[in-house]
């Protein structure tokens, strides 16, 4: 599946697809550093996750939401996929998006 290049992320449709299916998720990266004020230019929407099976099943809902295929070959992730990667990079509908593993839940930053 190919998507057209976003004239850049898509912070707002990323936050309302991973709330939908219940993904729990903190943001991080550039988008994080602009809430606090200070000027970034950013190419990608940054989510931390935590670890667990309940987490693995709303990365795959959201992943399949997103229309998200790994950005390095486009593939479309599966269930092993997503339980073993510390760190997803996928391009969506929304722009590129990152996904980190940050542990056990919940996530107090």
């Amino acid at each position: 599946m190919s998507h057209p290049e976003p004239s850049g992320p898509d912070l707002d449709g990323v936050v309302a697809d991973a709330n939908a299916v219940g993904l729990s998720y903190v943001v991080i990266g550039g988008f994080s550093v602009i809430a606090n004020g200070f000027v970034r230019a950013t190419r990608d929407s940054d989510l931390l996750v935590p670890d667990g099976a309940a987490a693995d099943s709303a990365i795959l809902r959201f992943l399949e939401r997103i229309e998200a295929t790994r950005l390095h070959d486009d593939k479309v992730l599966g269930e092993e996929e997503v339980m073993t990667a510390d760190h997803i990079r996928v391009r969506s509908r929304h722009g590129i998006v990152d996904i980190l593993r940050g542990g056990a839940p919940p996530l107090d930053l």
